[in-house]
């Protein structure tokens, strides 16, 4: 593969590397290349050279010639026969072959190093019963083993994603261990830790120091008494036995287990992600409050729906708006079928979107899919595209939204 001849460039040099992709504009777009994307003034140096027949430092018609730059403007080329060096106007050889090749390698490059996207919120799971046994009763309806969500995701040309340790497997990351270890640049995860366990801080700082998760959930369902225990039974049959049962009571995700997690979150500088409805964002902003160098996330808009309302007449997401005070917080616009009445795209969670936007900035939104859910529910493909057909985002938003954010949150995926 051809690769673009690298420059470095001096002040001079960058104002007319820029003038140069002024000028080449009408071919950048015919090639796909946006030419107000930064990228492209970022890799001038590469578009400059491109005026010359050199690609990968060789000349076009003799390859065992090296090309080799010394000042803007010029190239240093031996001379055939005596190998004497002479310095050559670079405009002295304009070949339109090379401005082809040259660019055509710009762009790949480009493209390699385009933002990536970036799946902020997933699952995965194996019906396996004998390496990764479920709970009797708890078996998801729906596939979601690694390779169909690496099948999902180059498909949609999805980068990479964050793993949310699921619920089916409860506290065994051994199969999001075993996605992490054999896909390092594709995956990272987010740990589920029992508040209920005097060790839950050490579990923390077992998952994040020695297994390299970047997150940690907090599910209220795991604040309660006897969850754990009871975990063969469904949601509604749960619901019925907590009422008569005394030692199945609700507890609070700021009570002193709670505390101690989040804390920990903070000194080991990995967010904790909140699963959580507008029942428990008192609760949320107590944490923020208490513990403002911890990094924080709200999935799925706060669990709030479209039918509560429109923005300024819907107190829950009123309530999801006025969290962006903490600075520390980010919210994922994931799981798009939980909030909405539509069908996919969800045109009636857009202006919740827009609304976010305004409230928190893009800097702080991420989308996530909510595999392998989605599959159920339009698709994985489609749902990568939602972000996209939502109007009245700026092409920079978008990047945000799509990979930015999470980038920004848990570094870099390759």
């Amino acid at each position: 593969m051809l690769r673009p001849f690298q420059v470095h460039s001096d002040r001079r040099g960058v104002w007319q590397h820029a003038l140069m992709v002024l000028q080449m504009r009408p071919l950048l777009r015919d090639l796909g290349v946006n030419p107000k994307n930064p990228s492209v003034l970022s890799y001038a140096p590469t578009v400059l050279w491109s005026k010359a027949d050199i690609v990968d430092g060789a000349l076009l018609h003799d390859p065992s010639v090296r090309e080799v730059p010394d000042e803007v403007g010029t190239f240093t080329r031996p001379r055939e026969g005596n190998g004497r060096a002479t310095k050559v106007r670079f405009q002295e050889r304009v070949s339109l072959l090379a401005v082809g090749c040259t660019i055509a390698a710009h762009y790949r490059l480009w493209s390699e190093c385009r933002l990536a996207k970036i799946d902020s919120h997933l699952h995965v799971w194996a019906l396996d019963d004998k390496r990764f046994p479920m709970p009797p009763g708890r078996v998801p309806n729906v596939p979601g083993d690694i390779d169909r969500l690496l099948s999902s995701m180059d498909e949609a040309g999805v980068d990479g994603a964050l793993i949310v340790q699921p619920i089916f497997h409860g506290f065994d990351h051994g199969y999001v261990n075993e996605a992490i270890k054999a896909h390092p640049d594709r995956f990272k995860g987010m740990a589920l830790i029992n508040p209920q366990r005097v060790d839950a801080v050490d579990q923390l700082d077992h998952l994040v120091t020695d297994k390299g998760y970047r997150g940690v959930r907090f599910n209220p369902a795991m604040w309660v008494y006897g969850v754990i225990d009871h975990l063969s039974l469904s949601p509604a049959e749960r619901s019925d036995h907590f009422k008569v049962c005394p030692d199945c009571q609700l507890q609070h995700l700021n009570d002193d287990a709670g505390k101690a997690i989040y804390e920990k979150a903070g000194e080991l500088g990995v967010p904790v992600g909140f699963m959580v409805s507008p029942t428990y964002f008192d609760q949320v902003d107590e944490l923020l409050t208490e513990f403002p160098g911890t990094p924080a996330i709200i999935d799925h808009f706060g669990g709030c729906k479209v039918s509560d309302g429109a923005p300024g007449s819907n107190p829950d997401f009123d309530a999801l708006l006025a969290l962006a005070k903490h600075p520390q917080l980010r919210i994922k616009v994931s799981g798009f079928v939980g909030p909405s009445n539509e069908a996919m795209p969800h045109r009636d969670t857009w202006p919740m979107v827009e609304a976010l936007l305004g409230a928190f900035g893009a800097e702080r939104l991420m989308w996530g899919t909510d595999f392998p859910w989605i599959q159920s529910h339009g698709g994985y493909v489609e749902g990568t595209r939602i972000i996209d057909r939502i109007p009245h985002i700026s092409d920079g938003d978008r990047e945000w939204l799509l990979g930015g954010a999470a980038t920004s949150l848990f570094g870099d995926w390759n």
